[in-house]
């Protein structure tokens, strides 16, 4: 498996493969829309730093459904318009979709993760229905 040509150099470094569930919040429409699966730098919005972080090629999420809840709970999501509203995404992952990294972020959640999908992989037919 590669990486998609646009990652920026030695991005992701200390990912591991991930077999099973990872957990992310649906923001968008229905789990039909793509942009409920897309990385941040292919959202049309997306304006990148002169130097791309290698989070800005990754899908966050959680590996348990009370970690991601603990997220929404925190005082920085409780500040976003919807929050409440967005329903919670399943991925049922497999070692050939990508990689995951421990990501702790201090203000939402220290049980964050990224996970970086391999060249060519649509990661929407992951979504359990």
């Amino acid at each position: 498996m590669t990486w998609p040509p646009d990652f920026p150099p030695g991005c992701p470094a200390g990912s591991y493969k991930h077999s099973g569930p990872y957990y992310r919040f649906q923001t968008r429409g229905n789990l039909d829309n793509k942009k409920n699966h897309q990385r941040p730098v292919d959202y049309k919005t997306f304006v990148p730093p002169d130097e791309p972080s290698c989070g800005h090629f990754g899908l966050s999420g959680y590996l348990s459904e009370p970690d991601l809840e603990a997220a929404r709970q925190s005082e920085v999501m409780q500040r976003v318009k919807g929050v409440s509203e967005w329903r919670v995404m399943i991925y049922d992952l497999t070692p050939e979709d990508g990689e995951i990294e421990h990501t702790p972020d201090s203000e939402v959640s220290l049980e964050h993760y990224d996970l970086w999908l391999y060249d060519g992989v649509d990661i929407s037919r992951r979504v359990r229905r």
